[in-house]
């Protein structure tokens, strides 16, 4: 960010994958339309940022003006019991889904076009250097990752 004194610098991207139910119909689908996900009930946590609410309609919907139908709950494991239940289908960065995946109950999705890649910044100030480039360096070497069957 010139002028402002601060350095930005991308840090890694992760997936945001749809969860839903082993025996959703859905779930027979190796990848998701947005025909499919206009028809269902998308959960998300409450307290997701608007900003990052806008970035995920304009990846998901570009200029098409139809309405996703959505029910925001607090928890992660609220999300996932009710996917679980065949209630709708819940969206999750991949590295968050990736632990509950393993029992059989749930599937993760990733949309037919192609990933639904998030990117992810770190900011720091100009005066902290080299502080600030070696955090990044060890926070790109943990990026937590779930490595989901294409």
């Amino acid at each position: 960010m010139k002028g402002t004194g601060i350095e930005v610098k991308p840090l890694f991207a992760d997936e945001v994958v749809f969860v839903l139910a082993a025996t959703h119909a859905l779930a027979r689908k190796k990848a998701l339309t947005l025909d499919d996900l206009l028809e269902e009930k998308l959960i998300s946590h409450a307290h997701t940022p608007p900003s990052e609410s806008q970035w995920f309609m304009q990846q998901l919907l570009g200029r098409r003006k139809e309405r996703l139908k959505f029910t925001q709950l607090p928890l992660t494991e609220a999300m996932l019991d009710v996917a679980r239940a065949g209630m709708g289908v819940a969206v999750l960065s991949e590295w968050i889904a990736g632990p509950h995946l393993g029992r059989g109950d749930l599937v993760a999705r990733r949309l037919a076009r192609g990933p639904l890649q998030r990117p992810w910044r770190i900011a720091w100030r100009k005066q902290v250097a080299p502080l600030g480039p070696a955090l990044r360096a060890a926070l790109q070497s943990t990026v937590p990752r779930t490595h989901l069957a294409s």
